[in-house]
């Protein structure tokens, strides 16, 4: 799906910033999985 839109050179731009945010977005679902299941160990 990111590939397709990363061919046109025109559209890179948009492309970078897209992975970019899924990629974050993805970090912090992540982080706040390891902080829950952190918080549930503790208690």
């Amino acid at each position: 799906m990111g590939f397709r839109c990363c061919a046109a050179p025109r559209s890179l731009s948009f492309c970078e910033k897209t992975f970019r945010i899924v990629k974050i977005d993805t970090y912090l679902i992540e982080m706040k999985g390891k902080t829950k299941s952190y918080v549930l160990y503790k208690t």
